[in-house]
C-alpha cells in the first residue's frame, strides 16, 4: 500500500501515513506514479540534425552573405556621418 500525497510505503494497517500525515483510503493501495525523470524521458524533445542537405548550406550560406553585406554597409554608413568628405555649404 502506498500513501496516496507523498507516495511512501505502508503496511496496510496505518489510517495516516506517518511521513506525511495524510489520511489513507482504501484507493491508496495503487502505486505511484513513474518519477519526473522518467516523464522527462517520455517527453524530451527528439533532436534533428541535418547533414549534408545542399539546400539547407546554401540557404544558410545566401543569408550569411546578406548580413554580412549590410553590416559592412552600416559600418559605412557610420563611417561617412562621423567623417564627411566635404564640409556642409553653408
Amino acid at each position: 500500500m502506498y500513501c496516496g500525497a507523498c507516495g511512501s510505503l505502508l503496511d496496510g494497517r496505518e489510517q495516516f501515513c506517518p511521513k506525511c500525515g495524510a489520511a489513507q483510503s482504501p484507493a491508496s493501495q495503487v502505486p505511484p506514479v513513474a518519477g519526473i525523470s522518467s516523464q522527462i524521458q517520455a517527453h524530451r524533445a527528439q533532436v534533428v540534425v541535418v547533414h549534408n542537405n545542399k539546400l539547407y548550406i546554401g540557404f544558410t550560406l545566401l543569408l550569411s552573405l546578406c548580413a554580412a553585406f549590410l553590416a559592412g554597409c552600416m559600418v559605412l554608413m557610420v563611417f561617412s556621418l562621423l567623417f564627411p568628405l566635404s564640409a556642409p555649404n553653408v
